[in-house]
């Protein structure tokens, strides 16, 4: 299970660019909070399509259990861009902290991976009773808008735009936006920098 704090400090460098997507001229603010809690649903739900963290911050992943054999953690979502720990219940329930030495980063994949740093390096023993006794804190997320794939920002202002329209703020020819959103997810899923 994913969570964590974010900085949705790209809502801003978005705003612009959503103003002009719902057709409101940008001399005209009144409307900016809620064109900013739109982008950020409308962020949140591209995150869950895409598994691209827009709103770069800091995460938890829970696992109940090691990988097994020589397989690497997985973490699914991206860009990640550090490790800050892995912790973990030992076969004593005592909460314990994974040496960083003991594992490597690797984000040359299209998952993220933590490896153990050597083959010889074994998982500890975990306790039986829980679930999710493994824990990886990580950093992940777009640093601005800029850096977000442009699939990502296209199914995010088109997301806008309908949730928009559908409040009754205006007729903007919906018909479109649900295509351009599913079609931006598609493109984002699939390509490569995702």
């Amino acid at each position: 299970m994913l969570s964590g704090a974010r900085d949705f400090a790209i809502e801003n460098d978005l705003l612009a660019r959503a103003r002009k997507q719902v057709q409101v001229p940008a001399a005209v603010t009144v409307h900016d909070t809620e064109l900013g809690e739109l982008i950020e649903e409308a962020a949140e739900l591209v995150e869950y399509e895409t598994a691209w963290i827009l709103a770069g911050g800091t995460f938890n992943l829970d696992y109940d259990c090691w990988p097994a054999g020589e397989d690497p953690i997985e973490i699914h979502c991206r860009p990640v861009t550090a490790i800050n720990s892995i912790t973990y219940y030992d076969d004593d329930t005592a909460q314990r902290t994974f040496s960083a030495s003991l594992y490597r980063f690797d984000n040359g994949r299209v998952w993220p991976v933590i490896w153990r740093a050597d083959f010889d390096v074994a998982w500890p023993s975990l306790a039986s009773d829980r679930r999710g006794v493994v824990t990886v804190n990580f950093e992940a997320g777009a640093s601005a808008a800029s850096t977000i794939p442009t699939a990502a920002r296209i199914a995010v202002l088109s997301r806008v735009a309908r949730l928009w329209n559908d409040r009754g703020y205006g007729d903007l020819g919906s018909d479109g936006f649900g295509n351009v959103f599913l079609s931006a997810v598609n493109q984002a899923r699939s390509s490569g920098y995702l």
